[in-house]
């Protein structure tokens, strides 16, 4: 019984001396962070895209929405204000679907996911398990984005997906096939390596104990 107190006293200060107030305020921070960070990221890979190509001046331009709290906390109504009219009008359809998938494939793959892993690899080898529970939150959110554009939204006529299976020719079952697959190894991955991984090495809990 001893063992067993002293063991839920240790993982109730989450192994770094936070109390558990404490250790709630800096959850909730690392979740908005995390979240704008692959938000972000996602919605400046569609305007560096698009300038890159030639279809906008200034990549660093998005559409903000007029500014409030809920704005500011979930980042509603911002998004990536690259028009794709004049890019399907001339003719450029595959651009256009290519600016449209850079938000999934380049915001959220190659930087944001790409980054989280590397973000805690680096925290976990010198130790910093806050850090570490920060990179973690940023590899989830960039798997929400990737869920969230895959199935989710893939059988929509608009948005990116929309732009995507107009600007290539594809059905919807040729997106889910082609941006499907991808999104659902990572998933599988994440939960069955980098899921227990994290839970065994930030709160060193396992079984029935852990949180």
């Amino acid at each position: 019984m001893a063992h067993t107190h002293a063991a839920a006293k240790e993982s109730a200060q989450f192994r770094t001396g936070w109390s558990w107030p404490v250790f709630g305020v800096v959850l909730i921070l690392q979740l908005w962070v995390a979240h704008a960070f692959a938000f972000f990221s996602h919605e400046y890979a569609h305007p560096f895209t698009a300038w890159l190509m030639g279809w906008k001046s200034n990549p660093l331009a998005l559409y903000y929405a007029h500014p409030t709290l809920v704005v500011f906390l979930a980042q509603l109504g911002i998004n990536q204000d690259v028009n794709e009219a004049p890019i399907f009008a001339n003719g450029h359809g595959r651009d256009a679907a290519i600016i449209a998938a850079a938000g999934m494939v380049i915001g959220n793959g190659l930087i944001s996911f790409s980054l989280s892993r590397f973000g805690y690899a680096v925290a976990e080898r010198r130790n910093h398990k806050g850090w570490a529970m920060f990179f973690y939150w940023t590899t989830v959110a960039s798997l929400a984005n990737f869920i969230d554009y895959v199935p989710v939204r893939t059988f929509t006529s608009d948005g990116d997906m929309g732009s995507i299976e107009r600007g290539f020719g594809w059905s919807p079952w040729i997106v889910l096939l082609v941006l499907g697959l991808p999104a659902a190894i990572l998933l599988i991955y994440f939960l069955l390596r980098i899921e227990p991984a994290t839970m065994s090495r930030l709160f060193q809990m396992t079984g029935p104990n852990r949180l």
